[in-house]
């Protein structure tokens, strides 16, 4: 067989091993290794058993990883999703369809803290589904605005999802953090036009309108902690103040500062956060390992450089080859969890992305969209499940339903990045030392 040939069977082996449930580090690593012994010899694998470890624990970049892991969960743990979403709710509160709306925009605010869509979608479905399903909410619309908020948490920086990719492709975190800003916000104005039109369309699935309680002034002091997160974490990385790594040290001393001193977090809570943290890095840093295993077999097998002509060779173009990479992620996005197409796909996509000549940094962002278009979408749809885990009065059926108009906003999206490519580089080309 030629190197070819054994890399995409490798392909083959991954996918296979990966549907039958097994760990992906554990599936890339067999797959990587098992593929180079193949193509090269034992002394390869292991020289790459000894120098890929230390590469990725000794990744300066990579340390970011941790730290905003922390950062969400101490401010999940502190709090901060309810604070968020009874200032916003005041807001929003007051119209037809406006605790719904209030969940949305709470889940993008909350994100900018959490940076994981799973995190944002358990904090917020035991703040708001509760309170809407209380005021007579349909079930449909809460399962929808909530899950579809819950994606935010990917988009919204700082993002884990960034993060790997930047690492995957030697791209800059940081402008990849601002790049996802104004997307962010063109998915929370959809997502909040959904539910407006929802409202109309249906106006019984949505209660009368009422005046929130509480002093308006008061409520929106309690957005103060996470807009000054947010604020010097981004505003630190867009002025060149500091670099994400530092940001992310900055972001999590400053989360777990606010939550000690407004007294939303105790000693318990700070060690469960520590330990939740711990557990959730080393599974990433698993999958990163097997990933740099499985990046070696591609490379030594020339599948990336062989589809790469392939592709080109189609004569599609780059927008027609693009709607058809778009496609082919997320029908993936439908079979597999994100952060498997994230690690098995960029390897392969990449050198056929910069070929085609689209910007890596919207390419990242592009990603990003399409795996949080996974995350909503029938069989898989992690945030679907967390939701009705959580929320015993929302069924699975009730829930997909819910999220079909939420996936149409994600896809328009989508299809106005590709458009508008600026929506996404405008920002990072802004920055300073870009």
């Amino acid at each position: 067989m030629s190197s070819f040939q054994i890399g995409i069977c490798g392909l083959v082996v991954l996918v296979a091993l990966i549907s039958l449930r097994a760990p992906i580090a554990l599936a890339m690593a067999v797959t990587g290794l098992g593929g180079v012994w193949l193509l090269r010899d034992l002394t390869t694998v292991n020289f790459l058993l000894g120098t890929v470890p230390s590469d990725v624990l000794g990744n300066y970049s990579l340390s970011t990883l941790p730290l905003f892991i922390l950062m969400g969960n101490v401010a999940a743990r502190g709090g901060m999703s309810t604070m968020l979403f009874d200032a916003i709710n005041w807001l929003f509160g007051r119209f037809r369809g406006g605790l719904a709306i209030s969940t949305v925009v709470a889940s993008g605010a909350f994100s900018a803290a959490a940076g994981s869509s799973l995190a944002t979608t358990s904090a917020m479905s035991r703040v708001a589904a509760p309170e809407m399903l209380a005021r007579g909410y349909h079930p449909r619309l809460v399962s929808g605005s909530m899950v579809a908020g819950g994606t935010l948490g990917i988009m919204i920086p700082p993002s884990a999802m960034m993060i790997i990719y930047g690492f995957l492709t030697e791209t800059s975190i940081g402008a990849l953090f601002i790049a996802g800003i104004l997307p962010g916000i063109l998915l929370i104005a959809a997502f909040c036009l959904v539910v407006s039109v929802w409202v109309r369309v249906a106006p019984g699935q949505a209660p009368a309108a009422g005046r929130p309680d509480g002093d308006g002034w008061s409520q929106m002091l309690r957005l103060g902690p996470v807009l000054l997160l947010f604020c010097v974490l981004m505003g630190g990385i867009y002025t060149g103040l500091f670099t994400p790594t530092e940001g992310a040290a900055v972001g999590a001393g400053a989360a777990v500062l606010i939550c000690l001193v407004t007294g939303q977090i105790d000693r318990r809570g700070l060690v469960a956060a520590l330990v939740e943290t711990a557990e959730s890095s080393i599974v990433i840093y698993l999958i990163i390992l097997g990933t740099g295993f499985f990046q070696f077999f591609m490379e030594a097998s020339r599948v990336p450089v062989e589809l790469t002509d392939a592709v080109i060779g189609l004569g599609l173009g780059p927008i027609g080859t693009m709607l058809m990479i778009m496609v082919f992620l997320a029908l993936l996005g439908c079979i597999m969890e994100g952060l498997g197409i994230l690690f098995l796909t960029v390897p392969i996509l990449f050198p056929i992305v910069l070929a085609l000549g689209f910007d890596p940094i919207w390419f990242g962002v592009m990603m990003v969209l399409l795996i949080e278009l996974g995350l909503i979408t029938p069989p898989v749809g992690l945030n679907i499940f967390v939701l009705t885990s959580l929320v015993e009065k929302i069924d699975l059926k009730e829930a997909f339903i819910g999220v079909l108009p939420f996936v149409l906003a994600i896809i328009a999206v989508a299809l106005l990045l590709l458009a508008v490519p600026e929506i996404a580089t405008f920002l990072p080309s802004q920055m300073r030392g870009a």
